[in-house]
């Protein structure tokens, strides 16, 4: 599988990216909201179209 690696970011960049937490990134990973790939132990985020749109949620 070939992948373009400027479409990859890694947990904590990409929480920076969208203004999220750490662990709410890895809660996120878990629940299938983002397609990862894993490279020598280290996980990034695929930035497709799920990630790019993906919006912080409140809840009230």
């Amino acid at each position: 599988m070939k992948t373009d690696i400027s479409k990859l970011k890694t947990l904590p960049n990409f929480g920076k990216m969208k203004g999220l937490s750490k662990q709410r990134i890895h809660i996120l990973v878990k629940d299938g909201r983002f397609d990862t790939l894993e490279i020598d132990g280290v996980k990034f985020i695929v930035l497709n179209n799920k990630a790019l749109k993906y919006k912080k949620q409140f809840f009230r």
